[in-house]
């Protein structure tokens, strides 16, 4: 309605009925679009690792099963590859 009323005269307003049904779809319209629109601005999630890197866990994980993810990825840290232990985590162990 606020925006309606922006775009139409107070006095076209007056004689203007709307049911409220016609209003909560304006306002669901509205909203779709708004989160549509945020949607587009933004990549989707955060980058993959790296191929390499994945097969580089795989093997480790494979060769020591008794190593966790932080372990894995504290050896992994040794040879300047960084990355989150959550990774190496949903990668060899899930």
């Amino acid at each position: 309605m606020a925006a309606l009323s922006q775009r139409v005269s107070r006095a076209a307003l007056v004689g203007l009925l709307v049911q409220p049904e016609t209003v909560l779809g304006w306002h669901r319209e509205l909203v779709r679009r708004r989160w549509a629109a945020f949607g587009r601005r933004r990549g989707r999630g955060r980058p993959g690792l790296d191929p390499e890197l994945q097969k580089l866990i795989l093997q480790m994980a494979k060769d020591n099963p008794a190593l966790g993810c932080v372990r894995v990825r504290g050896e992994l840290l040794k040879l300047r590859r960084s990355y989150s232990p959550t990774s190496s985590a949903s990668i060899a162990y899930f």
